[in-house]
């Protein structure tokens, strides 16, 4: 999940500078409602089929910023979030000058084995004017984003009505069933960080998935 972006903080606790207003000192918290749909033929594994009806699934997910660590030359603010108290996602982010870069993931769902992004990957600009745009490859895998800044807008979700800022990413994995094509609407409130993410997967013309995060509750230190 693409949802959670948080910064780096210094070691006394102050936020590295930056013109993106990313409010993610530790203990940062968001609860986020996940409504997850798979398409025709894909399933969702022991744990989450559980939790499932109809091969669709509503829960809660709770993303905190939780530490400070050191990735290669530069320091991180980790990132974990948690279905049931079990590890989903952890980020190791920070907020530098170009915007917020992410160094290095665990995703669960697909074991726990930690993936350095190389390069760092920019997933939000510092420049949020419409029409900026900017791309990601990864260095040693069939992995490729492009981001785009739509614009300005009002979003609603459970916790609060917004202004916001919506950014579109389309990318694309190579796997050996074919290219997996995403496509991501998230949209970012300053002061608050994301509040609404709607991501669709597909191959070709068939769906894999369509997930929807929403904020149900912020909560600032």
């Amino acid at each position: 999940m693409t949802a959670k972006l948080f910064y780096c903080i210094a070691a006394w606790g102050q936020p590295q500078r930056s013109s993106l207003d990313y409010p993610l000192g530790l203990k940062t918290r968001w609860t986020y409602h996940l409504h997850h749909e798979n398409g025709p033929g894909v399933h969702f594994g022991d744990t989450l089929a559980a939790l499932a009806k109809d091969n669709v699934l509503d829960t809660t997910l709770i993303s905190e910023a939780v530490g400070l660590d050191t990735v290669g030359a530069h320091s991180y603010t980790r990132v974990e979030t948690r279905l049931n108290g079990k590890p989903w996602l952890f980020e190791w982010q920070r907020l530098s000058p170009e915007g917020l870069m992410i160094g290095k993931t665990i995703d669960y769902q697909q074991g726990e084995q930690a993936v350095i992004m190389q390069p760092e990957q920019k997933r939000i600009s510092a420049e949020l004017r419409p029409g900026n745009s900017w791309s990601w490859t990864a260095k040693d895998a069939p992995v490729r984003f492009r981001y785009a800044v739509a614009g300005p807008g009002q979003v609603d979700v459970p916790a609060s009505h917004y202004q916001g800022i919506n950014l579109n990413t389309n990318g694309t994995v190579d796997a050996p069933f074919g290219k997996v094509e995403i496509h991501q609407d998230t949209w970012f409130v300053p002061g608050v960080g994301i509040v609404r993410q709607e991501t669709t997967t597909n191959v070709g013309e068939r769906k894999l998935s369509h997930v929807v995060l929403t904020l149900e509750k912020f909560e600032h230190p």
